[in-house]
This record gives C-alpha cells, sequence and structure tokens, in this order.
C-alpha cells in the first residue's frame, strides 16, 4: 500500500506542474524593471534609468556611425527626462488633468498619493506612491494600438499569461467589463474595459497590503465622481416645467421683472427630441449604442485573435 502511495503521489507533480506551465508571476512587471513594491520615488527613478541605459546600449551595439550612435541616446536621455518631470504630487484642489482620464478613478487628491508616468510605444505606464512608497502600476493601452479587439479577446490573452482570474466582473447590463488575479506573493492584477469611453483597456498590478487602505477611499471618491456635481436650486427652477419659465421663478429674481422666456428656442430639433426623452428611453438609447461598440470590436488592427498583442 506504501508504495502504491508513494508512486501516486510521484504521477501527481508532474500533472500539476504542467497545468502552470507558462504562467507568469504576477510581479513580473516589476521584476523586468528591478522594481518592487514599497520603493520610494527616487528608488524608481533609479531603477528605470537602469532599465533605459541597459536598452541603449542593446541598440548601440554594433552601430559604429558615431552621429547614429549618438541621436539614439539624446533619443533615450530625452525620453527618460519626461518621466523625471512628469512626477505629480497629488494636492488637493490643484487639477492635473488625469482626474477626468482613464486613471480618474485610480487616486485620490489630498491623500498623499503622487504618480510618475511613463510613455511607452504601444502604452502608457502610471506608477503611484502612497506616502513615497511605490504600490500601484496602471497600464492604459494607445486606442490605436488596440484597434477592434474586444476586451473578452484581450481578457483571454491575459489568461494565457496569467492563469485563469479569481474573479470576473459584469455590469448592470450584464456585458464582461472586468477580472481581477492575486496571488499568495500580495500581488494583484486587475483588468478593467474602458473602450467605451476611452477606446483603451486599462491593466492595474498593485501591492495588496499598501493598497488595502486606500480602497474604500477610492471607491467613495468614484462613485462621487461618477455622481456629478449638485445642480444648484437656481439653474433647477430654470429647466423645470414644459417649455417655459412663468412669472416668479428665478429668471424673474435675476432680471428684476416679470419674464416668460422660451427656453427651447434656437435649440436643434434633435436636442429638443433628447430633452423630451423619457428616462426608459435614454437607457434604451445607451444599452443599444454599447451594443452596437461591442459588436464593432472584432475587426482592428491586432485580429479578433489577439494574436501579438503585448500584454504587460
Amino acid at each position: 500500500m506504501t508504495a502504491i502511495v508513494a508512486m501516486l503521489s510521484l504521477l501527481c507533480v508532474p500533472i500539476a506542474s504542467t497545468a502552470f506551465a507558462g504562467k507568469q508571476s504576477l510581479d513580473s512587471i516589476l521584476t523586468e524593471s528591478g522594481l518592487s513594491w514599497g520603493m520610494t520615488r527616487d528608488q524608481v527613478i533609479t531603477a528605470l534609468r537602469k532599465q533605459f541605459d541597459a536598452k541603449m546600449v542593446a541598440e548601440t551595439k554594433g552601430v559604429d556611425d558615431i552621429a547614429r550612435r549618438d541621436k539614439i541616446r539624446k533619443s533615450y536621455d530625452d525620453r527618460f527626462k519626461l518621466i523625471e518631470e512628469s512626477y505629480l504630487e497629488l494636492a488637493a484642489g490643484e487639477r492635473s488633468g488625469l482626474e477626468v482620464s482613464i486613471v480618474g478613478d485610480q487616486f485620490v487628491t489630498g491623500n498623499n498619493e503622487s504618480v510618475l508616468t511613463s510613455i511607452e510605444e504601444v502604452a502608457t505606464k502610471y506608477y503611484f506612491f502612497i506616502d513615497n512608497q511605490l504600490y500601484k502600476i496602471a497600464v492604459t493601452y494607445d486606442p490605436a494600438y488596440i484597434g477592434g479587439l474586444a476586451f473578452d479577446t484581450f481578457a483571454a490573452k491575459t489568461n494565457e499569461k496569467y492563469g485563469s482570474p479569481d474573479s470576473e466582473d459584469l455590469d448592470e447590463e450584464g456585458f464582461f467589463v472586468g477580472a481581477m488575479w492575486k496571488d499568495k506573493k500580495g500581488n494583484r492584477l486587475r483588468i478593467l474595459d474602458r473602450s467605451l469611453h476611452y477606446n483603451s483597456f486599462l491593466m492595474t498590478f498593485s501591492s495588496i497590503e499598501l493598497e488595502a487602505p486606500l480602497v474604500e477611499k477610492h471607491a467613495a471618491a468614484a462613485a462621487s465622481r461618477k455622481a456629478g456635481p449638485a445642480v444648484s436650486s437656481d439653474i433647477e427652477s430654470l429647466t423645470e416645467g414644459e417649455d417655459t419659465v412663468a412669472d416668479g421663478s428665478a429668471v424673474d429674481d435675476i432680471l428684476g421683472t416679470s419674464t416668460k422666456v422660451d427656453l427651447l428656442a434656437g435649440l436643434p430639433q434633435e436636442e429638443i427630441d433628447a430633452m423630451n426623452e423619457t428616462e426608459e428611453e435614454k437607457k434604451k438609447k445607451k444599452k443599444e449604442k454599447k451594443k452596437k461598440t461591442r459588436k464593432k470590436k472584432d475587426d482592428g488592427k491586432t485580429g479578433s485573435s489577439g494574436a501579438g498583442i503585448v500584454i504587460y
């Protein structure tokens, strides 16, 4: 009996290892660049500089033309300078433009967070810090590179690299919009479909430990941004009723006289029709638009199979 058990245990080893053959670790985006979670901004910059120098040496190797070598070196130096100068402390009350970008829900201002940006050939990487510790790397793909690639195809290619996800996300209408992986070393990967608004996909690699204190705050800030600013009572009163504002309205208060204003005068008919749509009709149109967008996602430059696409 002992011999049989031993034999079975030996037989199980190759089966288990085969199941994970070729799958990369979730921290490969770090190790390939000489990075680790918790690094300071200066340490990240130093590591990226080494990576740039190594690539530059490889590209100039065998190039005898001195002018050509100098041009290559200058190109790397200029690109790296942009990374150094991109460092941004996400201070409260200061707008950077990132708030309305594809990574707008990946940080909170006034929370001692900061970011370095690196624009690469097919994607842009954002190195996020909390208390000057690297805790997340966000990758956003160039829309021209993504082309018409479907998100489920992108997810399938990500599965090929990292294995099956721990969870998948569907939106309120049942569309597949995200997936999440995590490992025993404390790494987490998320992929998100941002094609509807940004024609791109988002990948975020993060330290579960360092990100944990930020999750609730980020979620609350994202929900607040999604809800949008409240409409002031004066502006709201201007839009009440059918086509006009009657006596005693906010317009009277502003102009100091009894006024009847045609709020629809001069508007294109299509805009008037849109204003008269019910919430149900608006939702239906949005759903149909989303379906059309998803249907078009199979004939981009990378091909419906996603062959050759770079997965970080």
